[in-house]
């Protein structure tokens, strides 16, 4: 499929769209309950489970959420462990990859975004690590730690001479030079962005905080992204699609803080679709170089 998003496709596709992220979700699930790792379904995937006792219907992702110390031993178990149809992405080993967090793949899908990305992922789940909250320079790292994220996933993009042309054309010679100066020096730029991430977000261990901050999550601001740890400490079995999944005790006050009325779905017009998916094959992982192939035919 090109240039689709999940609204748009078929319900027998989005069917398989969700069976898939359920799949991969089963996976994340099974090394978690088998190392004793604290996880939980968070954001709109727990909104899905309580109001929907699954996927929300017009959501695309399902975010899965764990304490920094509970991520950083699930990320090292999944190196050494034989994943099967899936695969583990990481900010350090995996190429192209732009985020500063790691996400599950399904191996057997391709999932594209962009043609300015190098990178070729399959349908994924995002992993999101909980860091310490316990001091009042909180919005001065959530800022420093957004700036280096941006810088990051700019260095990691890929901009033909063609688009480069288009832009001094447009007489936007200053995001020209970004793109030129970031292009050269991607490598460098990668390596200190992600080591100043990692700096700013463990500042606070989680263990020794009250509270707990997502700095992952940044789309909803920073006052939504800090919450008091007991919130998050406990968790309860609901139903999921086929399976149950972990979602935090105080699901209530958690999902309130965040989107205020969560049980009430929004109008149309305001439901989050807002990932335009470039090319999608929900069997197979084709190459950058298929994918570009196919989108100009």
């Amino acid at each position: 499929m090109k240039n689709v998003r999940l609204s748009q496709m078929s319900k027998e596709d989005r069917k398989v769209f969700h069976s898939k992220l359920v799949g991969i979700l089963q996976k994340i699930m099974e090394v978690c309950e088998e190392n004793n790792i604290h996880w939980f379904v968070g954001y709109g995937a727990c909104i899905g489970a309580i109001r929907h006792k699954g996927c929300i219907p017009w959501d695309d992702d399902i975010d899965v959420c764990m304490p920094r110390p509970d991520y950083d031993r699930f990320v090292e178990i999944c190196k050494d462990t034989e994943l099967g149809d899936y695969e583990l992405a990481t900010p350090y080993d995996t190429p192209g990859y732009h985020v500063s967090f790691v996400r599950m793949y399904d191996k057997n899908s391709t999932l594209y975004f962009t043609t300015h990305s190098l990178h070729v992922a399959g349908i994924y789940i995002d992993i999101f690590p909980i860091d310490g909250a316990s001091d009042g320079n909180i919005e001065s790292n959530f800022r420093c730690c957004r700036f280096f994220k941006r810088i990051s996933r700019r260095s990691r993009l890929y901009y033909s001479k063609s688009d480069l042309w288009h832009l001094i054309k447009k007489g936007k010679i200053c995001r020209y030079s970004l793109y030129i100066f970031t292009s050269l020096c991607r490598r460098p730029i990668q390596k200190v962005s992600l080591k100043m991430i990692e700096k700013t977000t463990r500042k606070y261990p989680y263990e020794c905080s009250e509270f707990c901050m997502f700095y992952e999550t940044e789309v909803y601001g920073l006052r939504r992204n800090v919450i008091p740890k007991k919130w998050i400490e406990e968790t309860v079995w609901v139903p999921f699609e086929n399976v149950q999944v972990r979602i935090p005790k105080y699901y209530h006050e958690y999902l309130t803080h965040i989107y205020g009325d969560y049980m009430t779905p929004p109008p149309d017009d305001k439901k989050d679709d807002r990932h335009i998916v470039k090319y999608l094959d929900f069997e197979k992982r084709l190459t950058r170089e298929e994918i570009l192939a196919l989108l100009s035919e």
